[in-house]
């Protein structure tokens, strides 16, 4: 399998104040300095013997005692280099080390400064602060093109923090699409937008861990001055949706409520073929969203609650409603309507879920950054 690291990349050194190191490090010592990537953070790289490097870092973080509980890019570590970062990922794991692998790259640049594609190098870092990087000739990866936040691993999800640029992988959105994420600051300029968004954040913090979805949702109407509420329900919920339009009615608020059958409007009317029904033979009444969605809005409503509506429905219902809406219940027949319970399970007891291209390996990074096997010569 060869070494474990080929040798020594650099020594990262975290500072307070960039001028007086810059006079220490480049004045006194004489380092020479080299080129250092945008970083958010301030530093200057500087050249050590051979191909060593010597990172200086400022941050007014102090730095942790012992093994921090996640590596972050602002504290002291020395890296080595490596050939192969899945590799030495895989046997530092194998060896009962616990490693903490991501992506450390500077801020994409803006699309009117993308050229041509650029290659980024791979990180592995463990807690306590050891670094392997992959080398140019081991296939580093290449620049994310879209989102990849499933991917993001628990020790980093530095979007937590406000630490995107400085610790977020390739695939995180800061890096991959900052103009998108500034069209929608400019979104909340709006000032309806700002206040819905303000409603929820407060929402969250009170009722964090202690209000139902529920208690949360009158909550969130009574601070954006609603009075009208609409429930659009399954036609098999119609007993939950009474109970959900009394508490409703409780706090204060005018309430209608539409089933999902309501006009009884054959599947036929679809074009469905009555093979293709879940009672051939008999009327089946299609599930009627827009209808929905039109009788809520004619009703004045400003929020619909969606209570058990199909996949496909809820869409056309959420496309067609007038008013803001939230769902208080996904439905799933199967799992009494608790759907995270197949992907909670999905190793066990619902690996049917997964479909014929499931890998024996669950891969670590999204599917633009994953190396594939090369084309067969023509």
């Amino acid at each position: 399998m060869g070494e474990l690291h080929g040798r020594y990349h650099h020594v990262s050194v975290c500072v307070s104040d960039l001028d007086r190191a810059r006079a220490f490090y480049g004045g006194r010592l004489e380092l020479k300095e080299i080129p250092r990537p945008a970083f958010k953070f301030p530093g200057v790289w500087y050249a050590l013997d051979g191909d060593i490097a010597l990172h200086i870092m400022v941050t007014q973080r102090p730095a942790p005692h012992g093994a921090p509980e996640r590596f972050d890019l602002v504290h002291p570590h020395f890296a080595l280099w490596t050939d192969d970062a899945d590799q030495t990922f895989e046997r530092l794991h194998a060896a009962g080390l616990q490693v903490h692998d991501f992506v450390s790259t500077p801020p994409r640049p803006p699309p009117a400064l993308r050229g041509r594609p650029r290659r980024q190098p791979r990180g592995v870092h463990r807690p306590h602060p050891i670094t392997a990087h992959r080398a140019p000739g081991g296939g580093p990866l290449m620049d994310y093109e879209t989102p990849g936040c499933a991917y993001c691993p628990p020790t980093v999800r530095a979007c937590r923090q406000g630490e995107s640029e400085e610790r977020g992988p390739g695939f995180c959105p800061s890096k991959v699409d900052g103009e998108g994420i500034a069209r929608a600051d400019t979104a909340y300029r709006d000032p309806l937008t700002l206040r819905i968004a303000r409603a929820a954040a407060l929402v969250e913090s009170e009722g964090y861990c202690r209000w139902t979805r529920v208690e949360e949702i009158c909550a969130f109407a009574k601070k954006l001055g609603f009075t009208r509420i609409g429930i659009a329900t399954c036609i098999s919920m119609v007993d939950l949706a009474r109970t959900l339009s009394g508490i409703l009615e409780s706090h204060g608020f005018e309430v209608a409520s539409v089933a999902c059958k309501n006009g009884g409007v054959p599947k036929e009317e679809l074009g469905l073929r009555d093979e293709e029904k879940i009672r051939p033979g008999q009327h089946e009444s299609m599930c009627n969203p827009i209808s929905q969605a039109e009788l809520l809005n004619r009703a004045g409503s400003q929020l619909n609650i969606v209570l058990g509506l199909c996949v496909g429905h809820d869409s056309l219902f959420f496309r067609a409603s007038e008013g803001l809406a939230t769902t208080l219940v996904a439905k799933d027949r199967v799992l009494a309507h608790n759907p995270v319970g197949a992907l909670q399970l999905a190793d066990s007891y619902f690996q049917r879920v997964w479909g014929p291209e499931r890998p024996a390996t669950p891969p670590r990074l999204p599917a633009e950054g994953r190396e594939r096997p090369a084309s067969p010569p023509a």
